[in-house]
């Protein structure tokens, strides 16, 4: 965090790692006299207002304050330096600052909030920071402090921080999603950083009334293979100059298989009759609406049997004898021609036979 005394002080502070948003306010402490000196000098300014609450900010906010500090004392007051309690040192072309007797002077307090913020910790921080400075009237000296404290949180909250895709095909050219995100109000726009697996890009949710809403547009990279989703992504806020000011990961979750898939998935016959026949319709879609053409199938056993339903491309029928007691299952592998490459699909059929007395 930096913060910046115009035309006067500028004031460098480091404050750890997370920047967040707050309420903040601020005291200027009446002087406290060196050891040396305790007891025999006056006070010399004082700060108007003695304090002040800046309310609720966003981390990448710049905020300004105006501290009037006045010379109550008879005599001419300098003020030589002010220091944070990050150890960083004032400097300024016009330091130190000199008060004539009864006189009032204005220091713009700019306090610039921005930095990258790398951590997902979404809790509102308690922020504290501490400035002293030296004060010297006529040999005389004594330090003041001053105190900032408020509250912070990131300049980025996004709730909830999941997106799930559902079954999606793993030539799937485009997902888009809309999210909810609450950003600073210097936020101009969002990035996505899709990881190892996506390439991702934000834009605002068109959608009317949907003003705190963002659409996450994510394609898959190459190659991908049919597996459960467990991947994450960066949303980055990005400030008017062009930084990244904060940041959150996105989790999304889905499962991407093969464009043709069998409806339904398995077939679960469940209990029935020993050497009972079953029969069950099904039929293979593809999830993106590309040609396809089915080259054959292959039957793990011998008590099921699979037959194209007539004048009905891509049905099937398939008839399962239950010819042995317990549970049983058997798979139909189907070998799929699509876009000028092969691969291979299946569908699980089971049943759970049981004598009959």
């Amino acid at each position: 965090m930096r913060l910046f005394i115009k035309r006067a002080i500028p004031v460098c502070l480091a404050v750890g790692a997370a920047i967040v948003i707050g309420q903040l306010g601020f005291s200027w402490f009446a002087p406290v006299q060196d050891a040396a000196i305790a007891g025999s000098a006056p006070k010399f300014l004082v700060v108007e207002p003695e304090s002040s609450d800046f309310g609720e900010v966003w981390a990448s906010n710049r905020l300004e304050h105006n501290l009037k500090i006045t010379n109550i004392s008879h005599n001419p007051v300098t003020l030589e330096s002010f220091q944070g309690d990050c150890s960083c040192m004032v400097s300024s072309d016009v330091w130190p600052m000199r008060f004539g007797a009864g006189e009032t002077r204005t220091i713009n307090l700019n306090l610039d909030l921005t930095r990258v913020i790398p951590s997902n910790d979404l809790q509102v921080v308690p922020y504290q920071l501490k400035l002293t400075g030296a004060v010297e009237s006529e040999g005389a000296r004594s330090p003041i402090r001053w105190e900032l404290t408020g509250r912070i949180k990131p300049a980025i909250h996004i709730d909830p921080q999941q997106i799930q895709i559902g079954i999606q095909s793993i030539n799937k050219a485009n997902i888009e999603k809309s999210i909810s995100v609450d950003v600073a109000d210097n936020i101009v726009r969002l990035e996505c950083d899709g990881r190892a697996n996506w390439f991702g890009k934000v834009r605002t949710d068109p959608t009317p009334g949907s003003s705190r809403r963002y659409l996450v547009s994510l394609t898959p990279r190459p190659k991908q293979t049919p597996r459960i989703i467990s991947d994450k992504v960066g949303i980055y806020a990005i400030d008017r100059s062009g930084r990244r000011v904060s940041s959150q990961e996105v989790s999304i979750g889905g499962e991407f298989v093969s464009d043709v898939m069998p409806v339904p998935r398995t077939i679960q016959h469940g209990r029935q009759k020993l050497n009972e026949t079953l029969e069950e319709t099904f039929r293979l879609e593809t999830l993106t609406g590309t040609a396809f053409k089915v080259l054959r199938f292959a039957i793990t056993t011998p008590n099921l049997t699979i037959t194209p339903v007539p004048n009905r491309p891509n049905y099937y029928i398939s008839k399962l004898v239950c010819n042995q007691l317990g549970e049983h299952a058997s798979s139909v592998i189907f070998t799929i021609e699509q876009n000028g490459e092969e691969y291979t699909i299946a569908i699980l059929i089971s049943y759970d036979a049981v004598a009959v007395n």
